[in-house]
């Protein structure tokens, strides 16, 4: 409990699916995270970088299912700007789910 662990996704491989913040590549993703980590959750994962190619509610629904499903205790951002972490807090507390805790500049 003296240390926090946190995690990254983004990045993966050089495949379609293996990068970028989908809900397949974030789920896929953290389940190599933690294995390579070798640990069954992490305190924080963080988006490393928007995607422009996904939708902010589809990222918001994948982090959630991450925290949800006890693979992290919160989820947070990482050179995201003041207005898509807005827009990530406002799709999490209407539709009830979670919302962002953290930025990484």
């Amino acid at each position: 409990s003296d240390v926090l662990i946190t995690t990254k996704v983004f990045w993966g491989g050089p495949g379609y699916n293996e990068n970028g913040l989908s809900r397949k590549h974030v789920r896929e993703g953290m389940c190599q995270s933690l294995a390579r980590l070798q640990l069954d959750y992490v305190d924080i994962v963080y988006c490393h970088r928007a995607d422009p190619f996904t939708s902010t509610e589809t990222v918001v629904r994948g982090m959630t299912d991450l925290v949800r499903n006890g693979h992290a205790t919160a989820w947070g951002t990482s050179e995201w700007s003041a207005q898509q972490i807005t827009e990530a807090f406002w799709i999490a507390r209407t539709q009830g789910l979670e919302s962002p805790q953290v930025e990484q500049p």
